[in-house]
């Protein structure tokens, strides 16, 4: 019999809500629905997002000198930050991609769209980072740049084709509401970066926020997702109380 002294979290439409988020959002694998049963508290939903204020966008390092031969950009984007860090949000606009809002920085990308409407090419400086990143997000999530997206985000190498094999036939996973709310550019080399989203995701009736850590490398002239061995997300997707502790950034 039901027990509704129970935590939200224990609830199984929350479960199932959790289970959804994680399913398109962490390349549809099992064993990471268990780590979004980590709140103890269900936030409050925000309002949807709409549009976008442009805000500042400073950044501690000015462009350096072109990348290496073969290293550059795929759509010939030509800032090169090889060192940095953002405490602010970058200037940015937003697009529909689906019912995701993502964003854009004029020189930093996207500066590819396929005809499936799938974002790619991210300049090499700690902006462009931060934004393939929460596209990277957004775009798992829309059935309709889901699969075109793991094959071209995820990193050549170990656990390119697993990551590729857990997504397959995902394309029919429920649908969320989900919004960017921050992120925070953890780390960045140059050729490395790590980046944690913020987003604010609706299923079933439930609002959960979450924490989407990206480990990133330079790869073949844009930013690509590094998987662990087994195609799994290295960071497993964790649940968030609230999403203060980030720099605030979305289409609101």
């Amino acid at each position: 019999m039901a027990n509704d002294d129970r935590k939200a979290w224990q609830r199984p439409g929350f479960i199932v809500a959790a289970a959804v988020i994680v399913l398109v959002l962490a390349l549809g694998t099992t064993a990471l629905i268990r780590s979004m049963g980590q709140s103890e508290e269900d936030p409050t939903p925000t309002p949807t997002a709409t549009s976008s204020d442009p805000t500042t966008s400073p950044t501690t390092a000015d462009p350096t000198s072109v990348p290496p031969e073969g290293d550059a950009s795929t759509c010939g984007l030509e800032l090169v930050e090889l060192e940095g860090e953002l405490s602010e949000a970058p200037e940015t606009t937003w697009d529909y991609v689906g019912v995701v809002a993502l964003p854009s920085a004029a020189g930093q990308g996207p500066g590819l769209t396929s005809a499936d409407g799938l974002r790619t090419c991210y300049a090499h400086t700690p902006t462009g980072a931060v934004l393939s990143a929460a596209n990277m997000v957004g775009q798992l999530a829309t059935p309709t740049t889901r699969g075109e997206a793991v094959r071209y985000f995820i990193a050549q190498g170990p656990g390119y084709e697993s990551a590729v094999s857990l997504t397959t036939g995902s394309d029919s996973s429920p649908s969320i509401d989900l919004q960017i709310t921050g992120f925070e550019l953890l780390d960045y080399s140059g050729d490395e970066a790590l980046v944690d989203v913020a987003v604010q995701a609706t299923g079933n009736g439930i609002t959960t926020y979450n924490s989407f850590r990206t480990p990133l490398i330079w790869q073949d002239g844009d930013w690509r997702q590094v998987p662990a061995a087994d195609g799994q997300p290295q960071y497993p997707p964790v649940q968030l109380p609230n999403t203060t502790d980030y720099i605030a950034w979305s289409a609101s």
